[in-house]
C-alpha cells in the first residue's frame, strides 16, 4: 500500500524526512508540472505548492530543487495578462520562501525577478499580486538593498 501523498507531502515540510529521495520527491514533481503547457496543471501545482510552503520551514534551503522552483516562479510571473491566477499564486509562492530563507534574496535580484516584481506592483487590475510583490520588495530590501 502506498503512503497518502497529502501526508507524505506534510512530513516532508515538516522536515520530517531526512532522506534526500524523499525531501525531492515533491520538488521535482513541482518542475515536471512547471514544464507542461497546460496552464490548469501548473495553477493546480501552484495552489498546492502554496498550501505546502505556508506550513514549510527553513529546511528548504538545503534542497538544490527549490532553487529550480524559485526560478520557475519567477517565470511564471509573465503569466499575469494571460492567466492571473498564476501570476498571483506564484508571487504568493515567492514571498513564502523569501520568508522562510533569505538565502533566496540575492537569487531574485540577480535573477531578473526583482524587475518582473518591481512593475507588478503597479498592476492595479489585481491588487492582491500588487501587495503581494509590494511585501516581497520590502523584505528584499532589508536583506539585499544594493541589488
Amino acid at each position: 500500500m502506498e503512503p497518502n501523498i497529502h501526508s507524505t507531502l506534510m512530513d516532508y515540510f515538516k522536515g520530517k524526512h531526512p532522506g534526500t529521495s524523499k525531501k525531492n520527491e515533491f520538488l521535482i514533481q513541482v518542475i515536471e508540472d512547471f514544464k507542461t503547457d497546460d496552464d490548469m496543471s501548473i495553477l493546480n501545482t501552484l495552489y498546492e505548492l502554496s498550501s505546502q510552503l505556508s506550513v514549510a520551514d527553513d529546511s528548504l534551503g538545503d534542497d538544490p530543487n527549490t532553487l529550480i522552483v524559485l526560478k520557475e516562479l519567477i517565470k511564471q510571473l509573465d503569466k499575469v495578462y494571460l492567466m492571473p491566477e498564476i501570476a498571483i499564486t506564484s508571487m504568493l509562492c515567492i514571498n513564502y520562501l523569501v520568508d522562510n530563507n533569505p538565502r533566496y534574496h540575492s537569487t531574485i535580484c540577480k535573477t531578473g525577478g526583482l524587475a518582473k516584481i518591481v512593475q507588478l506592483t503597479q498592476n492595479i487590475e489585481y491588487i492582491d499580486l500588487a501587495e503581494n510583490a509590494i511585501k516581497c520588495i520590502e523584505k528584499l530590501s532589508l536583506e539585499c538593498p544594493y541589488n
